[in-house]
């Protein structure tokens, strides 16, 4: 009977040590599994915490969030501003009424991120000076000129984004 029970010992240990064994195993692997997790979560959350701005490559999308921010200095954006700048878009840019809508709304959103355009400028005016040849440059400070007196009087703000604007694109002016 000692044997026996012996026996029936040594499998229950077996048993309970290859239990344990497994157990252990699959923590690892959820422990392997969980630092990947933190791995992919860390690049793709560098990804997304970017502001818009951060990505431009469209001058285009540069032009509308300066556009926007000029006739926000304003206070909130009228139907009459939006559909100005709706229209300078499409002169300017020579794009279709869609196109000109998405950038509008592209540049609301970059606008509600960053607060000033000013204070990002560089970033902003990147893809304009890599893409932008000095007359479509020329257009761009004429378009924000336009903005800015479509209401009456340019503000200070707006005499400032404007003059920042062609400083840095057009230097010799």
């Amino acid at each position: 009977m000692h044997i026996f029970l012996g026996i029936i010992g040594a499998i229950v240990g077996l048993i309970y040590f290859l239990s344990r064994l497994a157990r252990a195993a699959r923590d690892g692997q959820k422990a392997v599994s969980e630092v990947g997790g933190i791995v992919r979560h860390h690049q793709w959350s560098r990804k997304v915490s970017r502001r818009l701005i951060e990505n431009l490559s469209d001058p285009r999308e540069a032009g509308a969030i300066l556009l926007v921010q000029m006739a926000s200095y304003e206070g909130a954006l009228t139907d009459a501003q939006q559909g100005h700048i709706v229209d300078l878009m499409i002169e300017y840019f020579q794009t279709d009424s869609d196109t000109a809508e998405q950038l509008l709304s592209f540049a609301r959103m970059s606008i509600g991120e960053i607060n000033d355009a000013a204070n990002s400028l560089s970033k902003i005016l990147r893809p304009v000076e890599q893409v932008c040849k000095e007359q479509e440059k020329n257009d761009l400070v004429s378009m924000l000129q336009q903005i800015s007196s479509f209401t009456g009087a340019p503000s200070d703000q707006q005499t400032q984004l404007v003059d920042r604007v062609r400083m840095k694109l057009l230097q010799t002016q």
